[in-house]
C-alpha cells in the first residue's frame, strides 16, 4: 500500500553516485513506467523518460553520514559511470511499508 526507502551513507565516489527521484507515484502493478524498455528488473535503473515527462526531479548526491528516505513509488535512478578504477561506495538501506491491512513491515 505505502513503502518508502531508506540509505545511510557510509562511504561515495567523487565521480559518480547521484540519485534522481521524479515527482511522480506509480503503481508497479499497473503503471507501464513501472518497467522500462530494457530493464532485466523493476526499477533497473532504466527510467522511460515519457513516463516522466513534466515531472518535477530532484538530485542529490549522499555525503558520508547522511541519512536519506524517498518514496519508492516515485521512480529514481542512480547513475554509475564506469571510467577506469571502481570507486568505492558503501552503503546500509532497507525499506518499511505499509500492507493493506495496515501492517508495518520492515527488511532489507
Amino acid at each position: 500500500k505505502a513503502q518508502i526507502a531508506w540509505s545511510l551513507y557510509l562511504e561515495m565516489p567523487h565521480e559518480t553516485g547521484e540519485t534522481t527521484v521524479y515527482d511522480k507515484q506509480v503503481d508497479p502493478a499497473h503503471d507501464l513506467c513501472a518497467r522500462a524498455p530494457g530493464a532485466r528488473a523493476r526499477w533497473d535503473n532504466l527510467v522511460d523518460p515519457k513516463c516522466v515527462e513534466g515531472s518535477a526531479a530532484y538530485t542529490f548526491k549522499g555525503l558520508p553520514g547522511e541519512l536519506v528516505l524517498f518514496n519508492t513509488r516515485c521512480p529514481h535512478v542512480v547513475t554509475v559511470e564506469h571510467s577506469g578504477e571502481p570507486a568505492p561506495r558503501s552503503q546500509i538501506g532497507g525499506f518499511a511499508g505499509l500492507t493493506d491491512n495496515r501492517d508495518l513491515v520492515i527488511w532489507s
